[in-house]
């Protein structure tokens, strides 16, 4: 697994996730390195076409960036055979994400049980200001 400060490459056969996958010409290729032993980062410009209200980013595409960042931290946990999907995702949208501009992406898991990975989430600006936070629960299940 990778260590603090390297870049987290999932295995996961054919990626084509449209947030991590680095083959998918029309996905967001989002790179994150671990940050910590539960925690990710990556740090990302959200192109201009992901807008909602004029230079401001669609809250939807928020959504996605959140998913993948909590995603992404459990990730890190996963055992052998074992892989997680979101059961469910809760946004708080404090301050307006820029379009255009380099913002942190983060996932951090918080806890962990024997059926779901409990996950936290934020867009932060180069300030270190919250703009949007998520909490999540990741629901673990057999590979296929």
């Amino acid at each position: 697994m990778n260590q603090i400060g390297e870049i987290v490459k999932t295995d996961l056969g054919d990626n084509q996730c449209f947030g991590c996958s680095q083959e998918r010409a029309d996905g967001l290729r989002l790179v994150f390195t671990r940050t910590g032993e539960r925690t990710v980062e990556c740090v990302y410009a959200v192109p201009n076409v992901y807008r909602g209200m004029e230079g401001v980013v669609h809250g939807g595409m928020q959504a996605v960036l959140l998913d993948e960042a909590v995603s992404m931290a459990a990730y890190l946990l996963w055992a052998p055979g074992i892989h997680a999907v979101t059961a469910s995702l809760n946004l708080t949208y404090k301050r307006p994400v820029p379009v255009e501009e380099k913002v942190i992406l983060r996932g951090e898991v918080t806890a962990e049980d024997e059926r779901d990975f409990h996950v936290a989430g934020a867009i932060i600006d180069s300030d270190r200001t919250e703009l949007t936070t998520a909490v999540a629960t990741l629901r673990k299940r057999r590979a296929r």
